[in-house]
Protein backbone atom coordinates (compact mmCIF):
# COMPACT_ATOMS: atom_id res chain seq x y z
CA UNK A 1 0.00 0.00 0.00
CA UNK A 2 2.57 2.35 0.69
CA UNK A 3 4.43 1.98 -2.50
CA UNK A 4 1.20 2.60 -4.59
CA UNK A 5 0.85 5.52 -2.16
CA UNK A 6 4.47 6.43 -3.80
CA UNK A 7 3.33 5.84 -6.80
CA UNK A 8 0.32 8.36 -7.30
CA UNK A 9 2.54 10.93 -5.51
CA UNK A 10 5.51 10.78 -8.00
CA UNK A 11 3.02 11.41 -10.70
CA UNK A 12 -0.15 13.28 -11.36
CA UNK A 13 -1.68 11.72 -7.91
CA UNK A 14 -5.06 10.03 -7.68
CA UNK A 15 -7.22 7.67 -6.10
CA UNK A 16 -6.60 4.24 -4.76
CA UNK A 17 -10.17 2.20 -3.98
CA UNK A 18 -10.10 -0.47 -1.32
CA UNK A 19 -13.00 -2.63 -0.61
CA UNK A 20 -13.47 -3.44 -4.70
CA UNK A 21 -13.02 -6.71 -6.29
CA UNK A 22 -10.86 -7.07 -9.60
CA UNK A 23 -11.24 -9.31 -12.56
CA UNK A 24 -9.32 -10.30 -15.44
CA UNK A 25 -10.42 -9.01 -18.66
CA UNK A 26 -11.90 -11.29 -21.42
CA UNK A 27 -10.37 -8.96 -24.07
CA UNK A 28 -6.39 -7.96 -23.13
CA UNK A 29 -6.30 -10.09 -19.69
CA UNK A 30 -5.92 -7.08 -17.41
CA UNK A 31 -6.84 -6.88 -14.50
CA UNK A 32 -10.18 -4.73 -14.20
CA UNK A 33 -12.15 -3.76 -10.94
CA UNK A 34 -15.49 -6.26 -10.95
CA UNK A 35 -17.81 -5.76 -8.06
CA UNK A 36 -17.54 -3.95 -4.37
CA UNK A 37 -16.55 -6.29 -1.94
CA UNK A 38 -16.49 -3.57 0.88
CA UNK A 39 -14.51 -2.71 4.05
CA UNK A 40 -15.65 -3.86 7.15
CA UNK A 41 -14.39 -1.36 9.71
CA UNK A 42 -13.28 1.75 8.49
CA UNK A 43 -11.93 3.79 11.45
CA UNK A 44 -9.61 0.85 11.62
CA UNK A 45 -8.18 0.72 8.46
CA UNK A 46 -7.54 4.41 8.84
CA UNK A 47 -6.12 3.78 11.82
CA UNK A 48 -3.98 1.05 10.14
CA UNK A 49 -2.92 3.88 7.39
CA UNK A 50 -2.23 6.56 9.67
CA UNK A 51 -0.21 4.60 12.26
CA UNK A 52 1.42 1.96 9.66
CA UNK A 53 1.48 2.91 6.19
CA UNK A 54 2.19 6.45 6.40
CA UNK A 55 5.43 6.30 8.40
CA UNK A 56 6.61 3.89 5.98
CA UNK A 57 7.06 6.81 3.62
CA UNK A 58 9.22 9.80 2.74
CA UNK A 59 9.17 12.41 2.86
CA UNK A 60 6.27 13.20 5.29
CA UNK A 61 4.79 15.61 3.69
CA UNK A 62 2.63 13.49 0.84
CA UNK A 63 -0.82 14.36 1.17
CA UNK A 64 -3.65 12.17 1.86
CA UNK A 65 -6.93 11.95 2.32
CA UNK A 66 -9.31 8.65 3.25
CA UNK A 67 -12.39 8.73 2.59
CA UNK A 68 -15.74 6.30 3.31
CA UNK A 69 -17.87 5.76 0.37
CA UNK A 70 -21.23 3.99 0.49
CA UNK A 71 -22.62 1.75 -2.08
CA UNK A 72 -25.79 1.07 -3.18
CA UNK A 73 -25.56 -2.90 -1.30
CA UNK A 74 -24.45 -0.78 1.69
CA UNK A 75 -20.61 -1.99 1.92
CA UNK A 76 -18.30 0.47 2.31
CA UNK A 77 -15.50 1.37 0.01
CA UNK A 78 -12.47 3.42 1.04
CA UNK A 79 -11.24 6.21 -1.40
CA UNK A 80 -7.96 6.80 -0.50
CA UNK A 81 -7.17 10.57 -2.65
CA UNK A 82 -3.33 10.88 -3.28
CA UNK A 83 -1.83 14.66 -3.98
CA UNK A 84 1.12 14.66 -6.15
CA UNK A 85 4.44 15.61 -4.45
CA UNK A 86 4.99 19.44 -5.41
CA UNK A 87 8.59 18.74 -5.11
CA UNK A 88 11.24 16.34 -4.90
CA UNK A 89 9.92 12.25 -4.92
CA UNK A 90 8.68 9.93 -2.56
CA UNK A 91 9.99 6.24 -1.49
CA UNK A 92 9.32 3.88 0.91
CA UNK A 93 11.58 3.54 3.59
CA UNK A 94 12.32 2.09 7.35
CA UNK A 95 11.32 4.24 10.42
CA UNK A 96 14.28 5.94 10.39
CA UNK A 97 14.17 7.83 6.98
CA UNK A 98 17.66 8.11 4.69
Amino acid sequence: LALDICQFANTWGGVLLLGVKEAEDDIDGKKVASEFSGVHNFEELSRFVNDSVLPLIYPREINIDLICLKTPKRTQVVAINISPLSVGVSCVCTPSPP
